[in-house]
């Protein structure tokens, strides 16, 4: 390939991989440029059906391109391996600037915007570039129709549509947080810029249930912290090892109240927690200190035990195993009502919309008296499935045709 740039003078046709590495680097230098002086901030996303007219004539302009100037030197160029990876190349270059600069989604114009790049010309110009070059290899492999050309069809074009429906697709896209009291019924979101936005269905919280693990021991010291090596019940006085020390259990409580010296067995109890009698005992075996140690509640504050050494015993916050809701969702559009149970991973969908179990009470645990949801609608996420499933059959497809060969 050297040998190739040496020979040939550069811009004489036909267009290199040395010519395409060029015009990235100079689509990137506009790309700063743009953003240093009308900031992409400043331009409101395009909504539907806006986006879907410009989507459209995009593809539209590159199959035009390709019958009105079919031996066009330049959409030949667009359409070969010598645009594609220096457009791939550019676009990589993007993604990895937002792998190694925080994206803290603020940010307006230089520097900001490298702190916001899916929302800076950074990254739309690459982008857009390597749409160009993607969409016009797809329009010039199309034709003639062989199983070659349809596989090869299938994953470029596939990657299009998942790209291309992701860019214009990110402005009709609705996503908030809904907290919702048990008993009550909320037809209001939060947005992630904190502004609350009406919903066009609505959650009543009929019940909220979790599941916990047992807390975990932590000792903990100013650089390091140490857990148990093995595992271990609480509810049976375990001896464990932690570091150099043996921590004895005395005595469990999994919902405990604080008195003045002491913790008393509180089941029953609301947003009460865990708590510990624990004897510490140094390599030796001598017992160094004694006392309760206790999580984080709404009644109850955080005790450890402090330890000679400077460090300290904790009883750290039980982590759930299992938390969903009861809950009756109502939609406007449909005026359906829907009673259904709503767990982690375990969405429910209505109209469109997607509802999953976000977060809870924390510190209440499984008293929590509200449940948090995350809405989601995204009309392109179809268009998005589609895509996939395109790349998939054309990954299909080579796996047969390689093994044909074979």
């Amino acid at each position: 390939m050297g040998n190739q740039f040496k020979k040939k003078p550069l811009w004489l046709w036909p267009w290199g991989f040395l010519e395409g590495f060029i015009v990235s680097v100079g689509l990137f230098v506009l790309a700063f440029f743009l953003e240093l002086f009308v900031p992409l901030s400043l331009f409101p996303k395009p909504e539907f059906p806006t986006n879907t007219l410009v989507l459209v004539t995009f593809l539209c302009l590159l199959i035009l391109l390709k019958i009105i100037f079919p031996k066009s030197k330049f959409f030949n160029w667009l359409a070969s391996v010598k645009a594609a990876i220096p457009s791939i190349s550019l676009f990589l270059f993007s993604i990895i600037l937002m792998g190694v600069i925080p994206q803290v989604g603020r940010g307006m114009g230089l520097p900001g915007a490298l702190f916001n790049l899916l929302g800076s010309w950074l990254f739309l110009v690459p982008l857009i570039f390597m749409l160009i070059t993607l969409g016009a290899a797809v329009v010039n492999r199309v034709f003639p129709v062989t199983i070659k050309n349809i596989i090869f069809t299938l994953n470029h074009a596939g990657l299009w549509v998942c790209l291309s429906a992701g860019l214009v697709g990110s402005s009709d896209k609705i996503e908030a947080t809904v907290q919702v009291n048990q008993g009550e019924i909320a037809w209001y979101g939060t947005a992630k810029n904190g502004s609350v936005i009406e919903l066009p269905i609505a959650i009543e919280l009929k019940k909220f249930e979790a599941q916990f693990y047992q807390p975990r021991l932590a000792l903990m010291g100013s650089s390091k912290t140490f857990f148990p090596k093995s595992e271990y019940d609480l509810n049976s006085n375990p001896s464990i090892k932690i570091d150099n020390l043996t921590i004895q259990v005395m005595q469990y409580l999994p919902k405990a109240f604080a008195t003045d010296s002491t913790f008393i067995d509180a089941r029953g109890v609301p947003f009460t927690g865990p708590a510990a009698m624990i004897q510490v005992f140094d390599s030796n075996g001598k017992a160094i200190t004694m006392g309760w140690i206790s999580s984080l509640t709404h009644v109850t504050a955080e005790k450890t035990l402090p330890l000679p050494d400077g460090r300290d015993l904790r009883l750290l916050p039980a982590e759930a195993k299992y938390f969903g809701s009861h809950a009756k969702i109502y939609s406007k559009k449909s005026s359906s009502v829907n009673q259904c149970l709503i767990e982690v991973n375990k969405p429910f969908r209505v109209d469109g919309w997607w509802i999953y179990q976000y977060s809870y009470d924390n510190l209440a645990g499984p008293d929590s008296t509200y449940s948090s949801f995350k809405v989601i609608y995204d009309p392109w996420l179809p268009l998005i499935y589609i895509g996939f499933a395109m790349m998939l059959l054309g990954g299909l497809g080579l796996v047969f045709i390689n093994d044909s060969k074979k």
